[in-house]
């Protein structure tokens, strides 16, 4: 009985064995392996149909398909600190999830990549994108970082960078403190035209000051009183 072990390998054999065992497999079932964890590992564009904001969680309907993927939204910040955003949308109740959520009015584009997890079909959104140009919004100047609120009538927002920092707001800023959630105190700031400026108000010293001359002017007055009251005669 021949084995592996007692067989010439000559260049048609290799040649033989190439064409009709190998390339076979590697351009049917190796190329289709390939392709499959490729497609898997890719990032993916797609756009979110549904907000869960107690899941920290979005629903995504994946660009070129009908196929919607549970993903996990994405944070700049964790720790102590950590960022949420809750968009504009209609409030409704998920039957699938059991779950609270909300149906965004503007349109969010995301791109999500598929968590490689044993027993998991979530994706995770990396980031969002604008698909189109930017119109009817006021960019920074350079050097500058602006977050924009975008409304259905004006544009409110905060920058700052090498030009300072501002605040542009359709209503009055407010300010809330306070070491409990249900004991703070909110803090209104005067209107622009009811702020004393830099010129109207004085220093402790210059107020100090000001005290001793009107307390030295005053014991003047006394003793040129007090002389006038002993030179007179009757």
């Amino acid at each position: 009985m021949k084995t592996t072990e007692n067989i010439t390998i000559t260049d048609g054999r290799l040649n033989r064995a190439l064409k009709q065992r190998i390339n076979p497999y590697v351009s049917q079932t190796a190329t289709k392996i390939v392709n499959e964890s490729l497609e898997k590992s890719m990032a993916r564009f797609g756009k979110i149909t549904k907000i869960y904001p107690y899941l920290d969680k979005a629903e995504v309907q994946l660009t070129g398909s009908k196929k919607k993927v549970l993903c996990r939204l994405p944070h700049n910040y964790a720790g102590d600190i950590i960022d949420f955003h809750t968009p504009q949308g209609t409030r409704e109740y998920c039957e699938k999830l059991n779950e609270p959520c909300i149906i965004p009015l503007g349109a969010m584009h995301c791109i999500v990549l598929k968590i490689h997890e044993k027993d998991s079909s979530e994706y995770f959104i990396t980031n969002y994108y604008n698909p189109k140009e930017i119109t009817g919004i006021s960019l920074p100047k350079p050097g500058n970082a602006r977050l924009i609120c975008r409304t259905s009538t004006k544009e409110t927002y905060l920058e700052f960078g090498m030009n300072g920092f501002n605040v542009v707001s359709t209503k009055k800023p407010k300010t809330k403190y306070g070491e409990f959630k249900n004991d703070d105190t909110e803090v209104d700031y005067a209107d622009a035209e009811n702020v004393y400026t830099k010129e109207e108000v004085y220093t402790k010293k210059e107020v100090d000051d000001l005290i001793a001359q009107k307390i030295g002017e005053a014991l003047e007055n006394k003793e040129s009183d007090e002389g006038d009251d002993n030179g007179t005669t009757n």
